[in-house]
């Protein structure tokens, strides 16, 4: 568990440097921009919510270098094919999965980077019966394609 909480901090660290150098490059805020990284905040939330594995494959980029850290993982799922192969293991065990609408604490982009940090909660129902809640801060990172924004890397943790 150790080595997981400090390699995933080491991953922020690196973000927030690459992303800090990104920011500096070129510090202004597309609102069009921003509308669609809200959307995909939103689009990922009901992806969430429906366990929809096909909504999940549209929203992440197909790369190598893409990244997730569910709330209770254990693990840093890292490439396309890894990330979505923890969704469909983490979704398994519930039948009803009710993430809140995102509360975001922070947005920005340059135009081809975006990242975003947010608040909110879910509650969740296994197949047996058992109810979980909690509340959860993320941090998101958005890659830029041609016209298109995809996540890059999602790190949540339950508060």
């Amino acid at each position: 568990m150790q080595r997981i909480t400090l390699a995933a901090a080491g991953l922020g660290a690196v973000l927030a440097l690459t992303l800090r150098g990104a920011q500096a490059a070129s510090p202004s805020t597309s609102s069009a921009d921003t509308n669609v990284i809200q959307g995909l905040l939103l689009a990922y939330k009901h992806a969430v919510a429906a366990r929809d594995l096909g909504a999940m494959e549209r929203i992440w980029a197909h790369k190598p270098y893409v990244v997730t850290v569910a709330p209770g993982g254990q693990t840093v799922s890292i490439g396309y094919d890894a990330v979505i192969k923890g969704y469909r293991k983490n979704f398994t065990p519930y039948r009803e999965i009710t993430p809140s609408i995102p509360a975001i604490q922070q947005l920005q982009t340059d135009g081809r980077m975006a990242w975003a940090v947010t608040t909110g909660s879910v509650h969740l129902r296994r197949h047996d019966g058992a109810v979980f809640n909690y509340k959860v801060i993320e941090s998101d990172v958005f890659e830029k394609e041609g016209n298109r924004w995809y996540l890059v890397s999602r790190i949540a943790r339950a508060r």
